[in-house]
């Protein structure tokens, strides 16, 4: 057990970033605490906007919560370690605390991996199969589906911190909590499959369908006044996908520099490309709340009530949703 959590393993020792300018640790830790508060702060107003308005009775603006939730807990403990080992350029804490910080960073990952699916997921079953759609949107499938979103990747964290699968430590190469260098690839390869490519090429295929289903039900449009009035429903659900979509891209964007490296570099060659890799990941987790802020309307009306502390007040029909995703709806 003890061999699992070293803090370094032989490989690593052999590449101090001693030689590396100084101003590159400073630039890290700098921009690790910036994003931290304004992660940490952007994403806790999300929550918080969700559950003082009637954006708590929607679908898809609950798994956002969710979403945002995950990133708050990465912005307040996986970021501030973070900028304290760029300032030491070394893990001054128990080697114990570094594996569990490796092991709650892929949770995290892989919970926001798992709650984009769920998204795409039932914006597939909305536009597609609208019948099933009615039936995974009940409550019991519904609660279901969440909580295997922040479940299923914890045996893949849990394993290497009890010894039994896996290892974490720190690699001083590139100065991070991770997967150990030397140890067996199968819980790194299996990790990274299940918890990032595989959860990929779902969602686009989810979204991929959805495009060939609204170009070719377009094309089918007749002028007639229900029409029109369908038409527009759908075109209100497809900006709610395109919503979706976007935040997926950015998350697969911020995301895919860090698996690509840990993959294409698995001895750490090149340690500047694994340093600063995570911060496009980092960055974006500051920018979903300005994307649920330009790109939808009920979220604009929930973060401007929740700052001008009006919050769920009666009568106010800025709280009224979009009837297509709202449990009211089904």
């Amino acid at each position: 057990m003890m061999n699992e959590i070293n803090t370094t393993d032989n490989y690593t020792t052999g590449h101090p970033t001693k030689h590396l300018p100084e101003a590159i640790f400073i630039s890290a830790e700098v921009l690790t605490i910036l994003f931290a508060l304004v992660g940490f702060v952007g994403n806790l107003l999300t929550v918080f906007a969700i559950l003082t308005s009637n954006l708590k009775t929607n679908l898809n603006s609950i798994l956002i919560g969710n979403l945002s939730f995950a990133q708050v807990i990465y912005c307040s403990l996986i970021l501030p370690l973070q900028a304290l080992i760029y300032h030491y350029r070394n893990w001054i804490l128990p080697s114990e605390l570094c594996v569990l910080h490796a092991a709650v960073r892929f949770w995290l990952i892989g919970v926001n991996m798992m709650l984009l699916s769920a998204i795409a997921l039932y914006r597939f079953l909305h536009i597609v199969h609208p019948t099933i759609y009615s039936k995974f949107s009940s409550r019991g499938p519904f609660l279901a589906v969440v909580v295997i979103c922040w479940v299923f990747s914890l045996y893949f964290c849990i394993t290497p911190i009890i010894g039994i699968w896996g290892s974490f430590s720190f690699q001083e190469a590139i100065l991070q909590c991770t997967f150990t260098t030397s140890a067996n690839k199968s819980h790194k390869i299996t990790t990274v499959t299940l918890g990032f490519v595989i959860p990929c090429i779902f969602i686009c295929f989810c979204y991929a369908r959805i495009g060939c289903m609204a170009y070719f039900s377009r094309k089918r449009v007749t002028r007639t006044a229900s029409q029109y009035r369908r038409q527009k429903a759908q075109k209100d659900s497809l900006r709610l996908t395109g919503m979706m979509l976007f935040i997926f891209c950015g998350f697969l964007l911020g995301t895919t520099p860090y698996f690509v490296s840990n993959i294409l570099d698995p001895k750490m060659k090149h340690p500047l490309a694994h340093i600063w890799a995570p911060f496009m990941a980092w960055l974006l987790y500051c920018m979903n709340p300005v994307i649920y802020t330009v790109m939808d309307r009920n979220f604009q009306n929930a973060y401007r009530r929740l700052l001008t502390c009006h919050v769920c007040a009666k009568g106010d029909n800025s709280q009224t949703l979009n009837a297509e995703t709202s449990y009211a709806h089904r």
